[in-house]
């Protein structure tokens, strides 16, 4: 959910008129309209009344235009927007000869002359300078640096509506192998459902069930083979390098590979968080409070209190050891020889 208007690409430029225009696809639910007449920011790479497009809903209806003043182009949809339903919009401008289009599940809304200047900046989602944003769930954004024709808009428009509309099950399947042809198109035709072509451990039926690709061992890109994250009940869909359940300071690959619990911040219950005993080299899943390795008079878990090296008995080499600068109420991370 976007709806705060926090959502915005890495890249600018994203979309530009140098192939003769561009497209773009997102997929999304709106699951209220405010009927209010006023504006509500959708997507935009808009500057100010100088260039790029806006996409806004208004009373229930998408609005698809641009604001400078020379030429300004303007197209409101047909189709009120049925609220909690997911849709597919489509958005394409031929710079040429300077006509935009907007499409909703393949269905034409209307076309319309005018100019959208091009823009440096990156596409925002749900947010238009000061405008109040439309709480929406966004399931997918294409954009395609280039004016799509008839037919690749269609065929891309029928694939995010197998995909999306129907959860992608039951669409056609012309050669019965129980992986609907959006899918497969998406990817290539494939041989067979039961063959793992990239011997992730999930065969291709597999694949299509889970929306991972039947190419890439590691979908979502975080070190994990796509068969090893399912067979234990872990998103493949999600990059698990980025995720930090417990809040320890070690994300859940790590949490995999040290052997720790990704949703106990102390898994081995000898009061040190996690993170700090594998960022010290310690074992987070073996309780070591009591030891004192650089044998400076300080435990472990005064080691991680006072925020020392576990290993090293003076952590901030002013000759004086950790546990003796504590004792008189020095700082031991701060060398005395300076002070």
């Amino acid at each position: 959910n976007f709806g705060p208007g926090s959502l915005k690409t890495v890249k600018s430029n994203l979309i530009n008129d140098l192939n003769g225009g561009w497209t773009i696809f997102f997929v999304l639910s709106i699951p209220e309209c405010k009927n209010d007449n006023s504006k509500y920011a959708l997507i935009s790479n808009d500057v100010w009344r100088k260039s790029g497009f806006r996409l806004t809903l208004e009373n229930g209806y998408l609005h698809f235009y641009s604001t400078q003043s020379e030429k300004p182009l303007s197209l409101y949809a047909f189709e009120r927007v049925v609220e909690g339903e997911v849709m597919v919009v489509s958005l394409q401008y031929d710079s040429i000869e300077e006509v935009a289009s907007l499409y909703i599940n393949g269905n034409e809304q209307g076309r319309m002359t005018g100019s959208i200047p091009r823009s440096n900046q990156p596409l925002w989602i749900g947010s238009i300078g000061g405008m109040e944003s439309q709480v929406s769930n966004y399931f997918e954004i294409l954009t395609y640096n280039t004016l799509l024709n008839h037919q690749q808009r269609r065929v891309i428009d029928a694939m995010l509506k197998g995909k999306y509309l129907s959860l992608g099950l039951g669409m056609r399947d012309i050669d019965g192998d129980e992986m609907a042809e959006w899918w497969e198109q998406e990817f290539g035709f494939l041989q067979t459902k039961d063959v793992d072509d990239d011997l992730d451990g999930l065969n291709n039926l597999q694949e299509f069930l889970k929306r991972t690709n039947p190419f890439d061992q590691d979908t979502d890109k975080d070190g994990l083979k796509d068969g090893w994250e399912v067979d234990n009940r872990w998103n493949p869909l999600l990059n698990d390098l980025l995720v930090d359940e417990d809040d320890d300071g070690l994300n859940s690959v790590f949490e995999y590979e040290v052997g720790s619990d990704p949703q106990d911040r102390d898994t081995d219950n000898d009061q040190m968080i996690d993170g700090w005993e594998y960022e010290k080299g310690l074992n987070p899943t073996v309780k070591d409070d009591e030891n004192d390795p650089d044998l400076d008079g300080l435990s472990n878990l005064l080691e991680f209190v006072f925020l020392t090296d576990p290993f090293n008995s003076d952590t901030d080499s002013d000759t004086l050891t950790d546990s003796r600068e504590i004792l008189n109420g020095w700082d031991p991370l701060q060398s005395a020889i300076f002070n």
